[in-house]
């Protein structure tokens, strides 16, 4: 579940745009968008999953420093 204080969807969907323009993706595309995508902002790692290949849309959730992806380690 996305944490309930993500309520702005423009930020959001600017955030998904960053992670993908850096290359910030696992899995198989699906459509025009990669199943997973990373973020890390303030600290915290974020990653999402597509859950509608249509429209692009992902499910997110934060991920304690042990689950994130090791090479996500040396960003902010």
């Amino acid at each position: 579940m996305c944490p309930p204080t993500f309520k702005d969807p423009a930020a959001l969907t600017e955030w998904l745009q960053d992670a993908i323009c850096c290359g910030q993706v696992g899995g198989p595309w699906e459509g025009r968008f990669p199943r997973y995508v990373w973020l890390v902002k303030d600290g915290v790692c974020y990653e999402g999953r597509l859950v509608n290949q249509e429209l692009g849309e992902y499910k997110g959730y934060p991920f304690t420093k042990n689950e994130r992806p090791e090479w996500l380690d040396d960003r902010p």
